[in-house]
């Protein structure tokens, strides 16, 4: 199974394979008589669940490991890379393999992004939310202390090869980081893959691999289209992408990046998005009383009650976190809001006492 993505003056394919050994033959059909040296780059857990496969898709090519996790996003791992990378002779030539989740995807696309002022990269992903998203539309980039993403380019990769085996060793909270992003994209764009998502339930719960697979293609095929018309969020179709990544990406920071993953605290912000739309009338109370339903029925979080620990965040903590969201325009806090599943607006200007009350009202959910 193929798709080919058409950004700006990129075009590159994603394939999917069932098993390590197709997904070794398309990486060495790729690979085969490439003039530059070939860099892999993994993260610690990644490295050790996979090392004979490691060894037997990239052989003797040389692996550079970082530590498994967000923490990982930052401009110092970056020039920890770049260092390594002109140690062994990496040229202008040269590709990197991203092989991992989200983390090593940005982390390694970043880099290859600024290292002798680019070079290329190719993602495998390991995660359901690299093989739903983030492998796909060549937005890369580190987090600064108070904002996620801040630091970044848009660059994208050569090539990207899902394959499906690498769910076998998913940790649940990472599994419902990935279906959130899948969610997400259903009730931005695909009122049919939501009604496909809430007809599989005890199959998504199994971990069936070939609904794992439909989710992965009609994700991807849906993110390209957007991608395609607006590749660095000019027109800002590409936004919509960001659907509860306002309230998600402040809860990330909040956290220090730890307790829940990307996709469990955008999870939550999804909610509070689509609390925001029925305040203001754009979302009936019935498509939000499914959505917050089917949350529930595919395990993800839903409210501040559900972010680790006993203390939760204060409207005023979560409010100055909402400012570093790099949607907003001249100091206005701006969310992609929805007026069906399926259908969503460009971001939309959200004045401070608006969002304060409905933070309140979220806190009491």
């Amino acid at each position: 199974m193929k798709l080919t993505v058409s950004a700006g003056r990129s075009n590159y394919d994603i394939t999917w394979s069932d098993t390590f050994e197709q997904l070794a033959d398309e990486v060495h059909g790729l690979l085969r008589g490439r003039r530059g040296r070939v860099f892999v780059v993994t993260d610690s857990n990644v490295a050790q669940l996979y090392a004979k496969q490691i060894k037997t898709i990239f052989g003797e090519y040389p692996l550079l490991v970082v530590p498994a996790g967000e923490k990982s996003k930052n401009l110092a791992q970056v020039e920890s890379l770049c260092e390594q990378l002109l140690a062994a002779g990496a040229d202008r030539y040269s590709l990197l393999v991203a092989l991992g989740g989200g983390v090593i995807g940005d982390l390694t696309g970043f880099t290859s992004s600024v290292y002798m002022r680019g070079i290329d990269f190719i993602q495998i992903p390991t995660t359901l939310l690299s093989m739903v998203d983030s492998s796909v539309g060549g937005k890369t980039g580190v987090n600064l202390k108070n904002g996620k993403n801040m630091i970044g380019a848009f660059w994208q990769p050569k090539a990207v090869y899902i394959s499906l085996p690498f769910l076998d060793t998913l940790p649940e909270n990472e599994l419902r980081s990935g279906l959130a992003e899948t969610v997400k994209t259903a009730l931005i764009r695909s009122k049919p893959l939501y009604y496909y998502i809430s007809g599989n339930v005890p199959a998504i719960l199994d971990r069936d691999v070939g609904v794992y697979k439909i989710l992965s293609h009609e994700s991807i095929k849906i993110k390209a289209a957007v991608v395609k018309k607006d590749e660095k969020e000019i027109s800002g179709e590409r936004a919509w992408l960001n659907y509860g990544h306002t309230l998600g990406h402040a809860l990330e920071a909040w956290l220090g990046y730890r307790g829940l993953t990307h996709g469990e605290c955008v999870s939550i912000g999804m909610i509070f998005a689509a609390l925001v739309s029925k305040r203001r009338g754009l979302l009936e109370e019935k498509k939000i009383s499914a959505i917050y339903e089917l949350f529930g029925n595919l395990n993800l979080p839903r409210n501040l009650r559900d972010l680790p620990g006993r203390k939760q965040p204060t409207v005023e903590e979560l409010l100055d976190l909402m400012n570093y969201d790099k949607k907003n325009r001249d100091g206005t806090i701006r969310m992609v809001l929805l007026r069906d599943i399926g259908r969503c607006e460009l971001p939309t200007p959200v004045e401070r006492g608006e969002l304060e009350s409905a933070l309140e009202e979220f806190a009491r959910l």
